[in-house]
């Protein structure tokens, strides 16, 4: 078994400075991005998502060199190993490639320590807007213009009947038109990367349904910043990581389990 991490014995200043070091080069970078190749799932690698990679494993092992590290662009292992991890590292170094590649603002770099299934802290960082979002037992916060502040996201019950939905900007389906006619939509904000979650930690968006395909490293980080972004009461999030298959499924970020899909 992997040991646990203290997140006191953490230096969170150094991981999220690294995060936002990684980001800041992803965006000077962006418009020399190059194509590596496809990858299996249809998906694209290039060479700014194994650069992002390889800088933050650096970090992540130098940091806590005993705690294994499952990214996006490496191997992941057997289920018969990862099942002994209790602690481990999930990120996704270029979340957002597509729009990367396009020129577009929405890309974020997301770091998450996992254990027991669940994100206990996570750090989201969009370069393009210069949103960063960090979440743990201590409370989400946002920091953007140099300017820091603690984010609360709302429960369903104080939102009244209209709701303002976050939305996927490269995979609409029927299955999310489906389930959006349960509420009154006021709003429909589309977007790329774990942006959305992000976005709804902090109060400006209710919804963001996902009735489609993602992998763990797609949502850790972000999930972590919409979990403590309740104070006292952490949010209910229907995610579970470390699993034999790693996708997600469906959910919805910003309802409690008995409004999921």
């Amino acid at each position: 078994m992997t040991p646990k991490v203290n997140l006191s014995d953490v230096d969170l200043q150094r991981l999220i400075d690294a995060v936002v070091s990684v980001g800041d080069w992803l965006l000077a970078e962006q418009s020399r991005v190059r194509l590596v190749k496809v990858k299996s799932n249809a998906t694209p690698l290039t060479n700014a998502d194994q650069e992002a990679d390889a800088r933050l494993r650096a970090v992540l092992q130098a940091a806590t060199p005993t705690v294994p590290i499952l990214s996006e662009e490496g191997e992941v292992p057997e289920y018969s190993v990862r099942k002994g991890w209790d602690c481990f590292w999930l990120v996704d170094p270029l979340d957002g490639t597509k729009e990367y590649m396009s020129g577009r603002p929405d890309f974020t770099v997301n770091v998450a320590l996992v254990t027991g299934q669940q994100p206990i802290l996570g750090i989201v960082y969009a370069p393009g807007s210069g949103e960063l979002y960090w979440g743990s037992e201590g409370g989400s916060f946002m920091k953007k213009n140099g300017k820091t502040k603690r984010i609360f996201s709302q429960p369903l019950s104080s939102k009244g009947n209209s709701v303002v939905i976050l939305e996927s900007r490269s995979h609409p389906s029927k299955e999310t038109e489906e389930y959006l006619t349960r509420f009154q939509v006021a709003g429909r904000i589309q977007m790329g990367s774990s942006l959305k979650i992000c976005r709804v930690a902090a109060g400006e968006g209710d919804l963001y349904p996902r009735l489609g395909p993602t992998m763990e490293w797609d949502t850790a980080a972000a999930d972590a910043v919409y979990r403590f972004s309740g104070g006292a009461h952490p949010r209910y999030s229907p995610l579970k990581y470390n699993k034999p298959d790693m996708h997600n499924p469906h959910f919805v970020i910003g309802v409690g389990p008995e409004e999921q899909p």
